[in-house]
């Protein structure tokens, strides 16, 4: 509070006036003293992490709300001593088990995780808990195939232990995908043996034993060589010799993230949005790869464009 010296009302003024002017002036500091909701968002160390936080920050800059968003790595977060936040963000699987598992207060939203892995997490307490998925939802592979590989009717997916649990919704989502499941990365060439047809094409979805900086080669090159359009998850994926890929930014995840932050503090009672998979994504395409198997693909912005419009007239 500070003190404005050598105050004090004019002569003829009434102390009734002098005193409520008086009061005014020292409640302006209280009310700007006011303690902002304080989010605070858990990570790693890459400048993808990084990346989400930084477009999360630019979302709830542009709120008229008071809110303090701290970025912490989970070594600093289990270390200090803060105050409890008014919500927890994490970004990433290991921050999401750490906090998941640990007491808290604060409600918990978990970002950059499969769905699977959320649905694992332990509940610890009564504190609500909410995700932001990083796979896509498998409508949303299927009608990137269809808009792009119309002629291409034979699809297949090599699922691991995470994305084992996709296989009923390869089943069920309108278009015939042939899948075979691997516990162990030395079972994928023979996998690939089994679900990859000529002419063909091979979805690569997001698990650490089907899809990892080893076994990449392996898959990219398969497909390569049998004529197969390989469909990944990642922008990496299409860099490294992928056909196409639907995915998410970092800055689309912080984006949505950050929408998801900021419906929850203002609503009353505090509460987070079911959790979900992203709404935000691009598509990207290797027009080399696309030359090489004689594919003749649209623009990416087309693609997305028109997926866009199919999700939204759902």
């Amino acid at each position: 509070m500070r003190v404005l010296e050598g105050w004090k009302p004019k002569s003829g003024v009434g102390w009734i006036p002098a005193l409520t002017l008086l009061l005014g002036l020292l409640l302006l500091p209280l009310a700007a003293a006011a303690t902002p909701l304080r989010v605070v968002v858990v990570g790693g160390e890459s400048t993808y992490h990084r990346a989400v936080f930084a477009a999360m920050r630019q979302v709830l800059e542009r709120t008229p709300a008071d809110y303090e968003l701290t970025y912490r790595t989970l070594e600093q977060y289990q270390s200090s001593a803060e105050p409890a936040p008014a919500m927890l963000v994490s970004v990433g699987t290991a921050a999401a088990r750490a906090l998941a598992a640990a007491p808290r207060s604060a409600p918990l939203l978990c970002t950059l995780l499969p769905r699977d892995e959320y649905l694992q997490l332990p509940r610890a307490g009564a504190a609500e808990m909410s995700g932001l998925y990083i796979e896509q939802p498998v409508p949303r592979y299927l009608a990137l195939v269809r808009l792009a590989l119309p002629q291409r009717t034979g699809i297949g997916a090599v699922l691991g232990p995470v994305s084992s649990s996709l296989s009923g919704e390869l089943q069920t989502a309108g278009t015939p995908v042939n899948t075979v499941t691997i516990g162990a990365e030395r079972e994928l060439a023979a996998a690939l043996e089994q679900v990859g047809t000529p002419a063909g094409v091979l979805l690569a979805l997001p698990d650490p034993v089907v899809v990892n900086a080893d076994t990449a080669r392996t898959l990219i090159l398969t497909a390569y060589h049998r004529g197969i359009a390989l469909v990944g998850y990642s922008q990496a994926l299409a860099k490294a010799g992928a056909l196409m890929a639907v995915h998410t930014t970092p800055e689309q995840f912080g984006q949505e993230a950050g929408e998801m932050v900021q419906a929850a503090l203002t609503a009353a009672p505090l509460r987070l949005p079911p959790a979900r998979f992203p709404s935000y994504f691009t598509v990207s395409v290797n027009y080399q790869v696309a030359r090489a198997l004689e594919l003749n693909l649209p623009p990416e912005g087309q693609l997305m464009h028109q997926l866009q419009q199919q999700e939204a007239a759902r």
